[in-house]
């Protein structure tokens, strides 16, 4: 009877064993369940997150290009259209034209005393400075301040190149006498 107790105490003992088996595959099997689940649902917020970041990104960038287009338009009119005209056979017969750019602004009228520095505001307060002297070329004004200040400006819109030879921007003195 004893071997039969024993017996059955060690069938029992295999069969706990087995059921806590049986429940620790369970629980790791809840367990994946619950990280890949997790990680499904932190890929999607990412990808969420993700979409957000570009249609806010593509947002700015559509409102910028907007409000520079606006800004151009009030400014300086609505820019300027480079066209292609192509003659006809009969000159007097209407002539076609192609669009070849229309990215550039209309130019403005440069006043050196009155067009603002676009360089930011300490260069504008510059120019505004008593005594500066602000060069008159068109696309690269330069304003200097003091006893140079007239002879390194005055011959400035003269110059083949905005920053080379002959430009207040030449850092050699010899070039500025």
């Amino acid at each position: 009877m004893k071997e039969q107790a024993l017996k059955k105490d060690a069938e029992k003992k295999q069969a706990d064993a087995r059921a806590k088996e049986i429940a620790d595959a369970k629980e790791r099997a809840a367990k994946e369940q619950r990280e890949e689940k997790a990680r499904h649902e932190l890929a999607e917020k990412a990808a969420r997150e993700a979409r957000d970041r570009a249609a806010a990104a593509e947002a700015a960038d559509r409102a910028a290009k907007e409000s520079a287009a606006r800004a151009r338009a009030k400014a300086e009119g609505a820019g300027v259209k480079i066209l292609a005209y192509e003659m006809p056979k009969d000159p007097k017969q209407p002539w076609k034209t192609k669009l070849l750019d229309e990215s550039l602004h209309k130019t403005h009228n440069f006043d050196a005393k009155r067009t603002p520095s676009e360089m930011g505001l300490l260069t504008e307060l510059f120019r505004r400075a008593p005594g500066a002297k602000r060069s008159l070329h068109p696309t690269h004004s330069v304003t200097a301040l003091g006893p140079l200040a007239e002879q390194l400006t005055a011959t400035h819109h003269q110059a083949t190149t905005p920053s080379g030879r002959g430009t207040p921007l030449k850092l050699w003195p010899s070039e500025r006498q």
